[in-house]
């Protein structure tokens, strides 16, 4: 019983990273993992698999006690069928250790796991920014899918961060961007309803003359019919 109500009492955290290559993410992920740790949190990191190119951390996670468990399916690439079995295991993951907080990394992980928090319940999301493929990376097409995907998902999270000054100036930005264009796409509705409006307001005159042209010519068929009524009369 006491055994169940400390664990009752345990901030769980469920971090979720793409993989575990070498480089600046990846320690940033252990340290934050072990100092949690040791900080008294209850910590799960998941990871995706690194290619054969980029090389992994592993030792320094183990050099710092953090433990990995393995998902490959999490990692960088785009596959549908696999990302699909990886957030549904995503999801039974989180259902049974219920955490406190997910914390995403990387944009894949961030997007599955996310969305797999949410579904299950989790009270606090959390994403932090390593970096982004907003601008400049893909096409015009790409970058817009990728900006929508993003801005709905900042809208389930609780907290998003940024590892950088410039990663946030940058972030900030493109949301001064997306405003802006959504004030424009506004403007543009408002002037074509009143375009539409004008439009309608022409043709109930246009009707309107056509309504008062035959009354017209009415009147005047009467009015001959009248005069050649008073003729025959007299």
């Amino acid at each position: 019983m006491t055994a169940d109500l400390e664990a009752d009492r345990e901030v769980r955290i469920v971090r979720l990273f793409s993989r575990l290559n070498i480089g600046g993410p990846s320690i940033h992920v252990i340290l934050l993992t072990a100092g949690l740790r040791q900080r008294g949190y209850r910590t799960r990191l998941v990871v995706g698999q690194e290619t054969a190119e980029e090389g992994n951390l592993l030792d320094l996670a183990r050099d710092k006690a953090v433990t990995c468990e393995p998902l490959p399916s999490l990692g960088r690439e785009i596959r549908p069928f696999s990302d699909l079995a990886a957030f549904f295991s995503l999801y039974r993951l989180i259902r049974a250790f219920r955490p406190s907080i997910v914390h995403t990394h990387a944009a894949k992980a961030g997007l599955l796991g996310r969305l797999a928090a949410r579904l299950a319940g989790v009270p606090v999301v959390v994403h932090t920014f390593h970096g982004h493929v907003l601008r400049g990376y893909f096409g015009p097409v790409k970058t817009a899918i990728f900006r929508r995907i993003e801005a709905l998902l900042a809208r389930v999270s609780d907290v998003l961060l940024a590892v950088s000054e410039a990663v946030r100036e940058d972030l900030e930005e493109l949301r001064e961007d997306r405003e802006e264009l959504a004030k424009d796409r506004e403007e543009l509705r408002k002037d074509r309803a009143e375009r539409q409006e004008d439009r309608r307001e022409l043709r109930r005159d246009k009707a309107e003359r056509r309504q008062d042209v035959r009354e017209l010519r009415r009147d005047r068929r009467e009015n001959r019919r009248d005069v050649r009524q008073d003729q025959h009369d007299r």
